[in-house]
């Protein structure tokens, strides 16, 4: 990376100085320009985001089924990928392509970024 050099600006002319002013107001303009699309754009993407997250407590809520056997435990199955049981909810496993899977995977990669 260059290193900034700060020029000498001791025997600039008024002009100069004024239009290095400017100069430098354009840049800062553009940048807090910049800044504040790109706020928006992640204040966008969040809202989009915790959308998928509700989305998804939903689509589980939706799909996981709750059985009891005979022995009055209750066991829990996806609907989906009609995956083995599971004792309890958190602990269901699905198959690689089954939505639930597919999500999770989306939202990993949306929270690496």
């Amino acid at each position: 990376m260059a290193k900034y050099i700060k020029p000498d600006r001791s025997s600039w002319t008024h002009d100069q100085l004024e239009h290095e002013l400017e100069n430098s107001m354009k840049l800062y303009r553009t940048a807090m320009k910049q800044y504040m699309d790109d706020q928006s754009t992640i204040t966008a993407q969040e809202d989009i985001i915790k959308r998928l997250k509700e989305d998804a407590e939903r689509l589980v809520e939706s799909v996981i089924a709750e059985f009891r056997g005979k022995d009055r435990v209750p066991h829990f199955e996806c609907q989906l990928c009609e995956n083995s049981f599971s004792e309890s909810l958190e602990t269901v496993t699905h198959d690689a392509d089954c939505p639930i899977t597919l999500h999770t995977q989306l939202m990993n990669e949306l929270g690496e970024k």
